[in-house]
């Protein structure tokens, strides 16, 4: 879908009946499905994650932080039949698409949050949404402050399973989050987010390991997970994402990253930083650094 189209869906489906619009996501994203997409390939990877970790039962409980549409390149829609009788939070600052999500997701056992979650937030929420504290899967991308978003989430929850998106841009051997200082008018294009390196610091922190990287999503387990013995290294699931056939295809926008990858670290990061200053992002706002070895 070009830029052209994008814009005019995105401006156009807010007006249409709420009936006509669901079936409009529906339409597309089954469409996906029908060809050989990245969400075609991630969902046929996540069919069988499920299988593997016994992810199965007709009441499973679930955590969906920047939900969207809930329909189009969702993790939760293709478990949405075994959320009925269990548990379902979604969190969605776009009023646009939370109408969508009231009318895909009925139900007693959902519920749906309009607004920002942030780490001052996070306890409050769990808390007026009677959120259990053992969740089957936890979903999260803001594209903002997830570092911290998932650290709030995690010191409350234990789920079974954590699907998070990561910032691919930056190589495995550096380290790189906002903080909460950074600016809303900062985050955008390169900056966002945390690295590989930073979610998998976070993840040991908190008794997790991540088990698979699929393209820009980090796949994690709690550590004494009896279903998954693997543990890579950070070079060995950022392939993961590198090594992918269609990567230059499905991530065309980030071309001006691919020196990166060749450069040394030190180098990478100076690359980085030289960025941020050239957008005046201070650097307050962020964190970069070599990983320690004990990461890698």
């Amino acid at each position: 879908m070009n830029k052209l189209v994008l814009k005019l869906f995105k401006k156009i489906m807010p007006r249409l009946p709420i009936q006509l619009a669901v079936l409009i996501l529906y339409v597309y994203r089954y469409s996906t499905l029908w060809r050989n997409t990245l969400y075609k390939q991630e969902v046929d990877f996540q069919r069988n994650l499920f299988r593997t970790i016994k992810l199965r039962g007709e009441a499973l409980t679930a955590i969906d932080v920047g939900a969207a549409n809930g329909v189009t390149n969702s993790n939760i829609y293709p478990i949405r039949g075994r959320l009925k009788n269990g548990y379902l939070l979604l969190v969605e600052a776009n009023g646009d698409a939370v109408r969508y999500l009231h009318h895909v997701y009925r139900g007693e056992h959902t519920k749906i949050f309009n607004g920002h979650i942030n780490i001052n937030n996070v306890a409050t929420l769990l808390k007026q949404y009677s959120t259990p504290e053992l969740i089957d899967v936890l979903s999260i991308d803001i594209d903002s402050f997830d570092y911290d978003v998932l650290n709030g989430l995690l010191n409350y929850t234990r789920p079974r399973l954590v699907i998070t998106e990561i910032n691919e841009r930056f190589p495995p051997d550096i380290y790189f989050r906002i903080t909460q200082s950074a600016m809303p008018k900062s985050i955008g294009g390169g900056f966002y987010g945390m690295s590989l390196a930073a979610a998998q610091e976070l993840f040991q922190r908190h008794g997790y390991k991540i088990i698979n990287l699929f393209y820009n999503n980090v796949y994690a387990v709690p550590l004494d997970d009896k279903y998954v013995n693997a543990c890579p290294t950070l070079h060995e699931l950022y392939s993961g994402y590198i090594d992918k056939v269609n990567r230059k295809q499905f991530f065309y926008w980030n071309e001006q990253y691919e020196s990166v990858v060749g450069m040394g670290v030190h180098d990478a990061i100076n690359f980085f930083v030289k960025e941020f200053e050239s957008l005046n992002i201070r650097p307050c706002e962020y964190i970069i650094r070599p990983v320690d070895e004990i990461l890698v």
